[in-house]
Order: C-alpha cells, then structure tokens, then sequence
C-alpha cells in the first residue's frame, strides 16, 4: 500500500469515526431515534450496492466506453478532471431521484455522485464508491 492510499483510507477512517461519535451524542441528547431494520437495510445496504453497481460499474463504463470508442472528446462540456460518462452519470443519478425525494434533495445527491463516480474513475473499483454511498446515506437517520 502507497503512502497516498494510507492517507486516503485514514481520511476515510477518522471521517466514519466523526460520524459515529456524532451518532452517539445525537442519541445521548435524545435527537435520534433508531430507524427500523428494513430502513437500515434499504439506505445502508441495497441502495449503496445497486446504486453504484448500475450507475458505476454499467452506465458510468459505457458512456466512457462509447465516448473513447466513437473518438469523442467531450459529450457536452469539456473537464480535465471529471469523465464525461462520470457527469452524464450524476446527472441520470439526479432525474431518477427527483420522483421519489423531490427537486432539492436530488440536487443534494447530485455532487456526492460526482465524488463517487471520480473515486470509480480513478481506482477502478466499485468498493469505494460503494462504502461512500452507504456512509453518505446515514444521513437519513442522522440528519
């Protein structure tokens, strides 16, 4: 493991220990209340796994997949940082939500998939993007 790759997971760690030790005084105070099993499951687990395994591994791919294969350099704006297939992405993963969550929570969800799809972008594995989703959804029974 690189130095890089121990800075990144121990950014990773010290960020789920802040959430945890926030968890715990929200329920110290009385602020939180357990959320159901399904809950947890649905939030923390299902919708994390596929999720990112259709947004990454399947849409993600392909749109950078075609855009490398038809010699396209851009699909609508140009970034030297964020794939293409990465913003298409996020932009999808924003419309699918508006029916279920409404406008502004679909915009909340907009860059924490851009994040998720740069992470993908950059190592290759769906792991990653897949922990962050799970950790960015405890918000639903934090916030």
């Amino acid at each position: 493991m690189t130095d890089k790759n121990r800075s990144d997971m121990l950014a990773m760690v010290v960020l789920v220990a802040a959430g945890i030790v926030w968890f715990i005084i929200r329920m110290q105070r009385g602020e939180f209340f357990p959320p159901s099993a399904g809950d947890v499951f649905t939030y923390i687990i299902f919708a994390p796994l596929a999720e990112e395994l259709f947004f990454r591994g399947v849409l993600q791919d392909h749109v950078n997949d075609w855009l490398r294969k038809n010699g396209r350099k851009h699909l609508f704006i140009k970034t030297p940082v964020l794939s293409k297939g990465n913003i298409f992405t996020s932009l999808v993963f924003l419309l699918v939500h508006i029916p279920f969550w409404g406008v502004s929570h679909s915009l909340l969800v907009f860059f924490p998939s851009i994040a998720f799809g740069f992470i993908y972008d950059k190592t290759g594995k769906l792991v990653y993007p897949i922990f962050l989703h799970a950790v960015y959804n405890v918000n639903v029974f934090i916030v």
